[in-house]
């Protein structure tokens, strides 16, 4: 059996851990010295997870044009800025999938922590460091590559949601190109060397090409003239790339022609003008999008197992609309959804996945087949809003809920699967934005805030811990107060991310008043006071102050083995982390036999 770090908030605490509620940590400054893999790469090199190209993707020959162009830029480094539903990220997976460069990287750029995490994932493919590196220093490391790599790179930054997040992460280097894609407009998205292009709708000859090309090949089992009205039909959706992909679906999947859609387009709009005025729809197309995801749903719902659809698009649209991880919308929490939709007892994995499949073949998501992806169920940000108004509060807080279940449900105990710890720390800040409140109750905050958070200090991301840790510490004093337990527990993690930061300044004073407001609180002999005690020890012992460690973790192993008993795993932990003090003293004669004793009992145990 593998020891737990014995500096970590302990068991007794697990329930307790953090919420992911962003924060920016300093940039991370100029890149690094030129750095290159340790050992021989097989090129191409290609990481991340694009989306896959739409059905009848259109090229859009004017703006590939001024992709390609850049106004003669030997280096591209380009901006792709525009409304949701445009097609800015399909545009950028057709620049991807088209691209001869030697490395390819495609990164979700919605936080700072994705775009870094998307840098170590680089950095530890090429080889640049260990894959358990923290996750910063392998972003530098990336960084120092492109800087002095003479092998064409490609990286592309997906939806960025706020210039601040790349300070110090601009890519660059004399043989990498950039494409960044983004509703954003700032002025700071046009320095250094980059070219901003505007992606609008489609023009009506691309509109009326998609519905061409899409329905073409299904003629045959099409009414005739399916066709005919199709430019009344880009018009009524408004030319959006978006909406045109649903109707299509609806199209094939009921077998009518473009007219009989239109007439349903406009019975539908007329029922959704309460839900989306004008004043309310800041895109432009909500309205739209949500009359289109109308039609569409009935339509996915039809397709067995009957009536899934639904309730799996709203578990769906809780979620990152960058990419989820399978597994959470197959776990057990997410079918649970499922079964009460259908007033079934349960729902199998297999009925949960074929519901995906429903909301891919209508358009309503796309579905990565391999389960494996990080990112393999995406929804657009603008379906997920249509999905979401038709939801009252208590049914929102409800299925947020449920979505927040699943996470922990699927989250890996070791965080160093970056991409899809990734995947499901964006997940969970995407939760608190759309309702936080649901997230906390009088009994405290759900552990996926608490798992969160942790997973941070896992791949390294100190700096971010610390800042997350810090708002839900403030959170957890608001809610709750001062000497909830979960109060107390958010302060102890605080603590301990100062600890891995090296900052003991900090740690030592917020341990030594989470100890005394724990005994005080909890008692003496609860559990959490006897990690409080052990963290406040390990402190002391990073510290180099032994003459204080020991009496602690003496203390420590006394009352775990009264209160836990002599075999219980903290009880083990305590044993060894007091050999360990004892050797950084320079006593043998203590350590040796405890360590002895602590291998015989881990063994036996």
């Amino acid at each position: 059996m593998s020891e737990p770090d014995p500096l970590t908030p302990a068991q007794p605490g697990e329930k307790y851990h953090v919420e992911v509620t962003g924060g920016v940590v300093g940039a991370i400054g100029d890149h690094a010295t030129v750095s290159m893999p340790r050992r021989e790469v097989g090129w191409p090199v290609a990481v991340g997870s694009p989306p896959p190209l739409a059905s009848a993707f259109q090229p859009r020959p004017a703006i590939v044009d001024q992709i390609r162009a850049a106004d003669g830029a030997v280096v591209l480094r380009q901006v792709l800025s525009g409304g949701g539903g445009v097609g800015k990220s399909q545009l950028a997976a057709s620049v991807y999938a088209g691209a001869v460069a030697e490395l390819r990287v495609w990164v979700a750029a919605e936080s700072r922590t994705g775009v870094v995490t998307g840098y170590a994932q680089a950095a530890a493919r090429l080889d640049l460091a260990d894959a358990d590196t923290d996750s910063e220093h392998l972003a530098r490391l990336f960084l120092g590559f492109l800087d002095g790599t003479d092998r064409t790179c490609l990286v592309v930054l997906d939806d960025l949601a706020d210039p601040a997040d790349l300070s110090g992460l601009w890519p660059s280097g004399p043989t990498t190109r950039v494409v960044v894609t983004t509703r954003r407009r700032d002025a700071a998205l046009t320095g250094g060397g980059r070219t901003m292009i505007d992606i609008g709708v489609y023009t009506a000859g691309e509109a009326q090409g998609y519905l061409r090309d899409r329905l073409g090949p299904m003629l045959d089992g099409l009414p005739g003239g399916v066709l005919e009205q199709a430019g009344g039909l880009a018009a009524d959706l408004g030319f959006l790339p978006l909406a045109l992909a649903q109707a299509a679906a609806v199209i094939i999947d009921q077998g009518i022609g473009c007219g009989e859609y239109r007439d349903w387009f406009a019975d539908r709009a007329r029922g959704l003008e309460e839900l989306f005025p004008v004043e309310a729809d800041a895109d432009g197309y909500a309205k739209t999008v949500a009359t289109t995801w109308a039609l569409a749903i009935e339509s996915a719902n039809r397709l067995a197992p009957a009536g899934a659809a639904e309730p799996m698009a709203w578990l769906v649209a809780v979620l990152d609309p960058a990419g989820i991880p399978e597994p959470v919308l197959t776990s057990a929490a997410g079918r649970a959804v499922l079964a009460a939709a259908l007033e079934q007892e349960e729902v199998s994995a297999g009925a949960a996945r074929a519901a995906l499949r429903a909301l891919n073949r209508l358009s309503l998501i796309t579905h990565d087949p391999d389960p494996d992806q990080p990112r393999a169920v995406r929804m657009h940000n603008l379906t997920g809003r249509a999905v979401l108004a038709a939801l009252d509060s208590h049914e929102l807080r409800t299925v947020v809920r449920v979505a927040a279940e699943a996470l922990v449900e699927v989250w890996p105990d070791s965080g160093r699967d970056t991409l899809v710890v990734q995947a499901l720390r964006a997940s969970t800040t995407t939760l608190t934005s759309i309702d936080a409140d649901a997230l906390w109750d009088d009994t405290g905050a759900h552990p996926v805030l608490f798992r969160a958070g942790r997973s941070l200090g896992e791949v390294g991301l100190v700096g971010q811990q610390i800042t997350y840790f810090d708002q839900l510490n403030r959170q957890a004093e608001k809610r709750l107060g001062p000497d909830h337990p979960q109060t107390l527990a958010s302060r102890n993690n605080l603590a301990y991310a100062y600890q891995g930061s090296g900052d003991l300044a900090r740690a030592i004073p917020l341990y030594e008043q989470t100890l005394t407001d724990t005994e005080r609180v909890l008692g003496p002999d609860h559990p959490d006071t006897l990690t409080s005690r052990n963290n406040l020890a390990g402190a002391y012992q990073g510290g180099g102050d032994l003459a204080r460690a020991i009496p602690l973790y003496e203390q420590t192993l006394t009352d775990r083995e009264r209160v836990l008993g002599p075999d219980h795993p903290q009880t083990l932990t305590s044993r060894n982390n007091l050999a360990g003090a004892y050797q950084g003293s320079g006593d043998l004669a203590r350590a040796i036999p405890l360590y002895e004793q602590t291998l015989t009992d881990t063994e036996r145990v």
